[in-house]
């Protein structure tokens, strides 16, 4: 049985296109570990400079507030980054492929049985920034909300 953060995952990884993009891969909480995303982990062994990576970062999982019984649908939120050492040409070629791939293109997973994906829209991105933590390698970002509703909704 899958989650759908492990389905999401798997849609972007099962790309050809997205996964020559991104040779370094592409990890969330549960493939980093409690050190979260190093540079390190991006980094091809004996290598100084990182590959091309993607993280996502699962943000919160919101109710719709007053609207939710009537809904019955809650909303969860998806932070994608997209990395390289330096410029900004891989990471855009990135970010637009997981928008090709994910706008308005639910997935389907199984854990839980109860639930299903409705739609997942684009929110927006934040270009050409520089990671910090990461010894300031070239960053842009995207966010995803997702709908889900009961499976027989």
């Amino acid at each position: 049985m899958a989650t759908m953060q492990a389905t999401l995952k798997a849609v972007l990884t099962g790309d050809a296109t997205l996964m020559a993009l991104a040779t370094g891969g592409v990890y969330d909480g549960d493939s980093v570990g409690r050190r979260g995303l190093t540079r390190e982990t991006l980094a091809t062994a004996g290598q100084v400079a990182i590959d091309p990576a993607i993280y996502i970062n699962w943000v919160t999982d919101t109710p719709y507030g007053v609207r939710q019984e009537v809904l019955q649908a809650r909303r969860v939120f998806a932070e994608i980054y997209f990395y390289q050492d330096t410029g900004y040409a891989t990471v855009r070629a990135m970010r637009q492929r997981v928008r090709e791939l994910l706008e308005y293109e639910p997935v389907q997973y199984d854990d839980p049985a109860s639930e299903r994906m409705r739609d997942i829209f684009w929110r927006g991105d934040i270009v050409e920034r520089k990671d910090e933590s990461l010894s300031d390698v070239s960053m842009e970002q995207s966010q995803y909300e997702i709908l889900i509703t009961p499976a027989g909704g």
